[in-house]
């Protein structure tokens, strides 16, 4: 049997989410909503029987081989399934896909996965920035080199270096949430080409069937009413029913960082009855709805691929100085199958490699939008099997991956130390230019003799390695390069003639080269001060929202006791 790549990415949530079960449990789901409404507005054409039994058969076994055998003779996968459903639902088999197309079961079912799936990322990215933050924190003070151009530059502290990280994330995280909160929207059921032309018909009927006394004018102003207020109560139904049949995907669910257990999971799931702040239906569309919010996923998905990238590369380039590492197991673990004492950042590059693929898949996406006919093609049809599930998998991945390397990251802070120290005398380059500035030079000047002094004196440094001088030791760096700026003559003056090593090694304390990278820290980790009542971070109001609207009102005082259990 061929095997997926994805199935080595893919989590237990996400896969429940993108599996045939759960799919075609959706489907289901959307055809007896379908007729619940109808039934609600037409019950002379569809009767509570037959909405009772679609209720019920929702999570009937799938019968895969069966379904394979029709589905290659119909070459239709929505008209294979509603042959073979059809099968198990005697009352109600004249109703199933009444007045619906194609896109109504796969477009909703692709979005009600789309958000399932954002969901769980949200939580995993949630508990991310919440360990970030405390890496944040506890590097907030240590000293280390700067790199530019892959070049030492000024000494910033650890704790800056991730503050930016967390930077990087928590923006792309509130662009996230902003797509989920207000540009998620459900296709509904728009009909053939978006005008809801086939339940108007329907409706028209019932009205005919129960009043055969009103005007064709009357019936036909009363239908579209009523069509179009009935489709805006699609989501509700459709969210209560999602909610309700899918406590697989959360029961397992558990992070020990935000407090999560399996228990408490299950009881917020089981307790979903008011659908309320969840996403309601597009307003207009065609047959399909407009591509461009699959494309907004995408692009949302593509920035955190690119994102990873970056950080992950820092890592790699950090590894390689041996400053920091990714977590590893000594007892067990294999960094090279030729050289037993490699310790590779496996996990880094492999969040890069699928970083990649995260990013061209929002190309694909923007293709896929550019090319949609009309109100219906199929061009969009097979690209969108992959590009949905896939990005939404990886990005899964790359998180929980990438919180395992936060999680047990290793920064050898001797190393860190030594190669700071190895610097230094660079380092204090901005004081020594102000300096001579004070001893009556131009600034100009003043960067031209310690341009100059600088590369003679990583020349000596060269010179007395080779000559088997211990230069390591800051003493002897200090040294070298204090006679170099007693001794340069600039215009017939020694600027620098006043200079002692002592004074040199005073300046170049590392806790005083690292500017304001500690108060900046403080006033960055201030900003996701979430219990500061005044300004509510996106984290917890994204939090207290979703627990809310998963809960039913009885029990809304049970609910708000529990959510004090979920401070970040």
């Amino acid at each position: 049997m061929l095997s997926s790549p994805l199935e080595r990415y893919c989590s237990p949530q996400l896969e429940v989410i993108y599996s045939d079960n759960y799919k075609f449990k959706v489907w289901r789901i959307l055809w007896a909503v379908l007729a619940d409404i109808q039934n609600q507005i037409a019950p002379s054409i569809v009767t509570q029987e037959q909405v009772n039994e679609l209720y019920k058969n929702i999570d009937i076994p799938v019968d895969y081989e069966e379904l394979k055998k029709i589905e290659q003779k119909k070459k239709h996968d929505v008209m294979a399934f509603i042959e073979w459903y059809s099968g198990k639902c005697p009352l109600s088999k004249s109703i199933i896909h009444y007045g619906a197309t194609s896109a109504y079961i796969q477009d909703n079912t692709a979005l009600i996965q789309s958000y399932m799936s954002m969901t769980i990322i949200i939580w995993r990215l949630t508990a991310l920035i919440k360990l970030l933050k405390n890496k944040v924190q506890e590097y907030r003070d240590l000293p280390c080199l700067s790199r530019t151009h892959g070049q030492s530059a000024q000494p910033k502290t650890m704790g800056h270096r991730f503050a930016c990280w967390l930077e990087s994330i928590a923006s792309k995280y509130s662009s996230l949430i902003y797509i989920y909160e207000n540009q998620f929207k459900l296709l509904g059921f728009k009909g053939t080409t978006g005008t809801l032309d086939s339940f108007v018909k329907i409706i028209k009927q019932h009205f005919k069937n129960t009043n055969p006394n009103l005007s064709i004018t009357k019936i036909d102003d009363m239908a579209i009413n009523n069509a179009y207020n009935y489709e805006l109560r699609f989501s509700n139904l459709i969210w209560k029913s999602v909610f309700n049949n899918s406590t697989e995907i959360f029961t397992d669910f558990y992070d020990e960082s935000i407090n999560l257990t399996p228990e408490t999971i299950s009881l917020f799931i089981r307790l979903s009855r008011n659908e309320k702040s969840l996403p309601e239906t597009v307003s207009i569309s065609g047959q399909v709805y407009d591509r461009s919010i699959d494309e907004e996923i995408l692009d949302a998905y593509k920035q955190f691929g690119s994102v990873f990238h970056k950080i992950c590369t820092d890592i790699r380039l950090l590894a390689s100085f041996h400053e920091m590492s990714e977590p590893f197991d000594t007892e067990n673990q294999v960094g090279s199958s030729a050289m037993p004492y490699k310790e590779n950042p496996k996990d880094c590059e492999r969040i890069c490699s699928l970083s990649i693929s995260l990013m061209k898949n929002s190309m694909a996406s923007a293709v896929v939008t550019g090319n949609d006919w009309l109100e219906r093609s199929l061009n969009d049809s097979a690209q969108r099997r992959f590009t949905l599930m896939e990005s939404a998998i990886l990005l899964d991945y790359i998180i929980c991956s990438f919180y395992n390397i936060m999680n047990g990251l290793r920064v050898n802070n001797y190393i860190v130390e030594k190669n700071l120290m190895n610097e230094i005398p660079f380092m204090i380059s901005e004081q020594l230019i102000i300096e001579g500035i004070e001893c009556g030079l131009t600034r100009d000047e003043a960067h031209d003799i310690i341009r100059r002094v600088t590369i003679s004196f990583k020349n000596s440094v060269v010179k007395s390695t080779e000559l088997g001088i211990d230069v390591e030791k800051p003493d002897e760096k200090f040294k070298t390069l204090t006679e170099l700026l007693k001794k340069y003559n600039h215009n017939n003056r020694y600027p620098f003639n006043y200079l002692t090593k002592e004074r040199l090694m005073e300046i170049a304390n590392p806790h005083e080269l690292t500017g304001c990278s500690k108060i900046m820290v403080d006033m960055f980790l201030k900003s996701f001060n979430i219990n500061n009542t005044e300004n509510i971070s996106c984290l917890r109001q994204f939090q207290k929202k979703w627990f809310i609207h998963l809960c039913c009102y009885e029990r809304v005082t049970e609910i708000k006791n529990l959510l004090y259990k979920f401070e970040i």
